[in-house]
């Protein structure tokens, strides 16, 4: 008799065991809450580095990339290039591998976290002298591309879009292999429209807004006859926050097929 007790006390062990595990297991599956995913920022000389240099071809074709990287410094517009105020961020290629956007612009694309990520974009015509690609035997002839040329670049990082269409962009190669080149933007522009993040609440006008609007002035009360006995307190003006400053953009990419 006493054997049979113990064998009941036994399986009773093994079923509370089994009981108390599973009613464990949905508390153990619950997914903790994550932040949302931001950009790490770099070393500002990782930024300042050198592309690769080549050979640049202007003919304008043959441009087919999907892997390579940009590299973009933000920092403010009155400071030197890689003060301390310097925020570096690397974004990886992404979107289409043809950057022909119809019928005269080329454009690249890079992505970072959630809604961080930057782009590249400059007529055809920058690369190719103003001229046509070749059609069939005829190819037109321009010389080495020695200058800079126009661009424009936009970068998002935690939401905030930067962007600047006077951009310097030196091309140091241009083949079916290989584009690379350096990018200075002196003076960049804080914009609310961010086409890493749209929002169809923005209209036109509040997109080309560079900083928040400023409070309205109070409507006039009347006037006030008792002297002043003291001094007026004045308080200071706020400085304005990183987003609101005017910013430089600067940096580097490299690509290849």
């Amino acid at each position: 008799m006493s054997m049979a007790v113990t064998g009941l006390g036994l399986a009773g062990v093994l079923l509370t065991g089994c009981a108390g595990s599973d009613a464990a297991s949905p508390a153990s599956s619950e997914a903790s809450p994550t932040s949302p995913a931001v950009s790490v920022p770099l070393d500002a000389k990782r930024c300042a580095q050198d592309p690769p240099a080549g050979r640049v071809d202007r003919s304008g074709t043959g441009l087919r990339f999907t892997h390579g990287h940009m590299l973009i410094a933000i920092a403010p517009a009155t400071g030197p290039e890689g003060a301390s105020e310097t925020s570096c961020y690397e974004f990886d290629k992404s979107g289409n591998p043809a950057p022909e956007v119809p019928p005269d612009t080329l454009l690249f694309t890079f992505a970072g976290p959630g809604t961080d990520g930057a782009q590249l974009e400059f007529l055809v015509g920058e690369l190719t002298g103003g001229v046509l690609p070749p059609i069939g035997a005829v190819r037109p002839t321009v010389g080495p591309l020695t200058g800079v040329i126009t661009a424009q670049v936009g970068v998002s990082v935690g939401g905030v879009y930067r962007t600047s269409s006077t951009c310097r962009l030196a091309l140091t190669t241009v083949t079916g292999e290989r584009m690379a080149g350096h990018l200075d933007c002196p003076t960049a522009v804080t914009t609310r429209a961010n086409p890493f993040a749209p929002s169809e609440d923005i209209t036109d006008d509040e997109a080309t807004a560079s900083a928040p609007d400023a409070p309205a002035a109070p409507a006039p009360g009347p006037a006030v006859s008792a002297p002043q006995t003291s001094a007026p307190q004045t308080s200071a003006p706020q400085a304005p926050t990183m987003s609101e400053q005017p910013t430089r953009l600067s940096g580097w990419f490299d690509l290849t097929p």
